[in-house]
């Protein structure tokens, strides 16, 4: 179980530790890729992607990164969340609730790593005055190595060794009721994440689809064809609706 745990530390360490800012290794950091290794890593690869799937719609619509601002760290909630659920069967929806707080946790670990690396800049430029690059590398690498290793490796791999047991104490002392209501909050924050997507691509007018897909799905247990089949209809009706009332304006 322990080296499961450092492991899984291990990869939120690479997550995070990108010093030649590759564009693939960060974008290959989302919860649905990273599920498949900690499925790998646990034993269990069936469950770590449902929840990966889970929470990976969470984020469908969010960017991040933009002008050196961390939004959210999705590493961190599912190296956490993932194997926590998987190892002690937390539901996909209660695990997706779980999940936002660790990843907003990150957000200020990351914040605090570049306050960290700051206090390197000086000894940048004076090896960069000196013209010792293989001083400047060393530090380069050391310094968010470093951070990383303290802040990262350490403290994923203990929650991932000691969380199980205190998560299903946890989850069991919580009321029923609280995790009821924690459940249905996971369930909808897919249907969340879909509904940012649209946004973000500038089609407001599809959200009512997408809702309606979510509640067919969740509170009448249609199944996925089934949910499909209604969607096409629905959107022929919807094509042929606007169509006329744009016939009606022209004429």
């Amino acid at each position: 179980m322990f080296l499961q745990s450092l492991l899984i530390g291990i990869l939120y360490f690479f997550c995070r530790w990108n010093p030649f800012y590759t564009s693939w290794l960060e974008a290959s950091c989302t919860p649905m890729f990273l599920s498949v290794i900690i499925g790998f890593i646990m034993g269990d690869v069936t469950s770590a992607v449902i929840v990966g799937a889970y929470v990976q719609t969470v984020y469908l619509g969010l960017i991040t990164g933009l002008g050196g601002v961390a939004t959210v760290d999705k590493s961190l909630g599912s190296c956490i969340i993932i194997p926590l659920a998987v190892a002690s069967g937390m539901s996909p929806e209660l695990a997706v609730s779980m999940a936002i707080p660790f990843g907003l946790l990150g957000t200020l670990t990351i914040n605090l790593s570049k306050v960290f690396s700051s206090f390197a800049d000086s000894r940048c430029d004076k090896a960069a005055e000196e013209g010792n690059a293989a001083k400047l590398r060393r530090i380069h690498l050391g310094y968010a190595a470093g951070f990383w290793s303290i802040f990262g490796i350490i403290p994923v791999t203990l929650i991932n060794y000691f969380g199980p047991s205190a998560v299903t104490s946890v989850v069991n002392a919580i009321p029923e009721r609280l995790v009821t209501g924690l459940t249905v909050a996971g369930g909808l924050m897919p249907a969340l994440g879909f509904a940012m997507t649209v946004r973000v691509i500038g089609r407001k007018n599809y959200l009512p689809f997408f809702f309606l897909g979510f509640f067919l799905v969740k509170y009448f247990n249609l199944p996925s064809i089934g949910c499909a089949i209604f969607t096409v209809i629905a959107s022929i009706i919807y094509i042929q609706l606007k169509g006329g009332k744009a016939n009606e304006q022209t004429a």
